[in-house]
């Protein structure tokens, strides 16, 4: 949940938390709900009635970003507007969320590892004083803004973070063809410390599974659906991907469970299992908190 107040100069001055079910979808998901007014108003019933949050991440703004249509993100935006405040900026990188939570548990922050501030403030930004800063209406529709902003942050930011993903994929990749040790490194199965949440882990086994495999670092969406994989699969309670990417982290959820190390079991969805989803949501109930910055 986003919660603004005002401060001395008229600043607005936030802070999130996220509560269960915290809810992820991917690029598909949000233009399925898009072009459906029914099942969008579904979904942000059933966020309202379980006091549950929409977790939002520099992926889906980046995907978000590449359409043309304004009528469709003007419906993502209502969806927002009807949910508010029940919504959470997640944290894309899975390398930045492993050092907040690295520094959570060995007492050097009390910061929630897996929101991303960043976000959150430039949310903030973008109203002036004469705007509601309630309001998400404008936060989507920037995308069609030409002039340097907010918008040209948030795709400097996300090409940052790409290039820093390609470099380590290929890195691996390389040493995964040329060298034993580092075949028998990838092939091995999970180990390392049972933590709170198993973002490293899910990480180790994601970035392995890519390492053998026809992954493509250079095709924007692969890279997207990745990064909608690892760090919503880590924390949030349910998450929406497309049906391979589903089942791919299935995959990798049961390498980590049967290593002891799957401290965090998100149910996973996809197209073909939304009956499932509607289920599993309208099973919760209000409500416990998951983290607040």
């Amino acid at each position: 949940m986003i919660a603004l107040d005002v401060v001395l100069g008229n600043r607005p001055r936030a802070k999130q938390s996220a509560t269960a079910p915290f809810v992820y979808l991917d690029q598909w998901a949000y233009m399925a709900l898009a072009k459906d007014q029914g099942q969008l108003q579904r979904f942000a019933d059933e966020i309202v009635r379980s006091e549950g949050t929409l977790a939002f991440s520099m992926a889906n703004y980046y995907e978000l970003s590449q359409i043309s249509d304004i009528g469709q993100l003007g419906r993502i935006e209502d969806l927002f507007r009807q949910i508010w405040p029940r919504l959470a900026f997640l944290n894309s990188d899975p390398t930045a969320v492993i050092e907040n939570e690295d520094e959570v548990w060995g007492d050097t922050s009390n910061q929630a590892p897996h929101l991303d501030d960043w976000m959150l403030n430039k949310y903030v930004e973008r109203y002036r004083p004469s705007v509601n800063p309630r309001d998400p209406r404008g936060f989507l529709l920037q995308f069609r803004d030409p002039h340097p902003g907010i918008a040209y942050d948030f795709q400097s930011a996300y090409g940052l973070l790409v290039k820093g993903f390609k470099a380590a994929v290929e890195k691996t990749r390389c040493m995964y063809q040329r060298d034993d040790s580092a075949r028998r490194e990838v092939n091995s199965s999970p180990t390392g410390e049972r933590v709170p949440h198993p973002t490293r882990h899910i990480l180790d086994q994601a970035v392995k599974s890519i390492v053998k495999g026809n992954f493509n670092v250079r095709d924007p969406n692969e890279v997207a659906d990745f990064l909608h994989m690892v760090v919503p699969v880590s924390y949030c309670s349910l998450v929406l991907l497309d049906k391979a990417w589903a089942e791919w982290a299935r995959r990798v959820q049961k390498s980590v469970r049967h290593a002891g190390l799957l401290t965090h079991d998100a149910a996973v969805f996809s197209p073909k299992t939304l009956d499932q989803f509607w289920a599993a949501i309208g099973r919760y109930r209000p409500s416990c908190v998951q983290g607040q910055r």
